[in-house]
């Protein structure tokens, strides 16, 4: 999501755990871009200590979820990757 501030705007990306009903991580930035979103998930990942082979990670078919770099670090950790049909908003009713 997006923040206005007093000089520009600031991005804030978050992952919920769907299970526990949290916001697990976080990360915010003056760009929204793939580097901010992977932020987001390694945030989550170093304050939770999950198994990552267990993990799904569902999104939008944004720029920054279907990135090389957002790509590699899940393949990295073998997470798993979920994502909701382009342009259909019920994938994402969560």
């Amino acid at each position: 999501t997006y923040i206005r501030n007093h000089q520009c705007w600031s991005y804030l990306a978050a992952v919920l755990d769907l299970g526990a009903k949290e916001i697990v991580g976080w990360a915010l930035s003056k760009t929204p871009d793939a580097q901010l979103a992977t932020l987001a998930l390694k945030n989550a990942i170093k304050r939770k200590q999950p198994i990552t082979s267990n993990l799904l990670v569902h999104s939008d078919q944004g720029t920054q979820y279907t990135s090389n770099m957002f790509d590699v670090y899940c393949n990295q950790l073998k997470i798993t990757r979920s994502m909701s049909r382009r342009g259909n908003c019920w994938d994402n009713a969560v």
